[in-house]
């Protein structure tokens, strides 16, 4: 097998007996199959990828901060991975030293480690903005349950094993969609009775100027000109008499 692996330019790690994990001599532990949380196996990758005791604990807060949506962290288990000194110790105050002995059974430190460099700081904030949204009770019957669905989807996702930047994104925008409906983002029709369609607005400068219709604008002039025409023949026929009488 290991001139298998140097001619084929392969590598990994050869692992015996994984339901050991944990294990002990005892009594029990020899005559039974256990489930295992893999602490010893998921510390060994960590340290033969040169993991750093920075990153354990990064990667631990991370997972921590990301699980605190479904299930509360204990201030012990945060003072826990701030105290630990190596690797095995932030694994432990996750993982439990056993099956069931920690906070979670299957946290993986190495796959953590690769979510954090995706920012999930807006799908945050929009989890929090819905949560308040939907504490205060204020909105209605419908725009409840849609804002409730996606910052359910939200956190679903933000608490699965594995996500990607996009998947993000997505989770996002949506739940900002549910956010804006429901306080009123979007415009809403305007109530007929309310006297508002009857106002002008402030830049019609229309309103603020006396009307008439065309036709009265048209009949004016008319009358205005047979005024006029009248006006000029008799001041003619005027000087026209006047002129007569001087000859006679």
């Amino acid at each position: 097998m290991a001139s298998y692996s140097y001619d084929h330019n392969l590598g990994g790690m050869f692992v015996y007996a994984l339901d050991r994990d944990g294990r002990t001599y005892s009594d029990d532990d020899l005559a039974h199959i256990k489930p295992s949380n893999l602490i010893w196996t998921k510390t060994a990758i960590a340290q033969s990828q040169g993991m750093s005791l920075e990153n354990a604990k990064q990667a631990a807060n991370h997972f921590l901060d990301r699980m605190s949506y479904t299930k509360d962290v204990p201030a012990e288990t945060r003072q826990t991975v701030a105290a630990a000194t190596n690797l095995y110790e932030v694994n432990k105050a996750v993982l439990g030293a056993d099956w069931n002995d920690g906070y979670s059974n299957t946290y993986d430190p190495t796959l953590e480690l690769s979510l954090t460099s995706i920012d999930t700081t807006a799908l945050t904030g929009a989890i929090a903005k819905a949560d308040a949204l939907l504490a205060d009770g204020a909105t209605d019957t419908d725009v409840r349950t849609t804002l409730t669905t996606a910052r359910n989807a939200a956190v679903t996702g933000l608490t699965s094993k594995l996500y990607t930047g996009a998947d993000v994104v997505s989770w996002t925008a949506s739940l900002n969609t549910a956010i804006a409906d429901a306080t009123g983002g979007k415009p809403k029709p305007q109530q007929p009775g309310t006297g508002e369609t009857d106002k002008p607005s402030s830049g019609d400068a229309s309103h603020n100027k006396p009307q008439s219709a065309t036709g009265r604008l048209a009949s004016t002039g008319s009358d205005g000109t047979v005024v006029l025409s009248v006006a000029v023949i008799m001041t003619l026929a005027g000087i026209s008499v006047f002129t007569v009488r001087r000859r006679g």
